[in-house]
């Protein structure tokens, strides 16, 4: 798969030692759901994956993402969650799931106004 310039995508160019990457992989790992063990098997493969190369696991699959995690593998991150204090004041957007991650736990702060040339850069 093609890198890309997504702040939080699991393809962005950026890799967590600042080196850049452009082809990425992923592994599909299917069980059928209620199989015994499943969660247990995908915590000790993406712990593993993560702790040792810096893998990304995709958001919308199984994950055992949390803030720790999320900022060892997305350099970007304060970015994104500088943006989020901007465009997601009421919270809307916000979740446990989200939250767990630490990307919208600064949202219970007053956000801070951030100008568009301040905008264009983070871009």
């Amino acid at each position: 798969m093609r890198a890309d310039r997504l702040l939080l995508s699991p393809t962005n160019a950026l890799r967590p030692d600042h080196s850049t990457c452009h082809q990425y992989a992923f592994i599909e790992v299917p069980f059928l759901p209620g199989s015994h063990g499943v969660d247990e098997y995908h915590a000790i493969l993406e712990n593993a994956l993560v702790g040792k190369y810096r893998a990304r696991p995709h958001w919308a699959k199984n994950n055992f993402l949390d803030s720790g995690k999320v900022d060892a593998i997305y350099p970007l991150v304060h970015q994104w969650r500088t943006f989020g204090s901007v465009l997601n004041r009421s919270g809307t957007f916000s979740n446990g799931f989200s939250d767990s991650c630490g990307l919208t736990s600064l949202y219970a702060q007053p956000a801070r106004k951030i100008s568009r040339s301040h905008l264009t850069q983070l871009l």
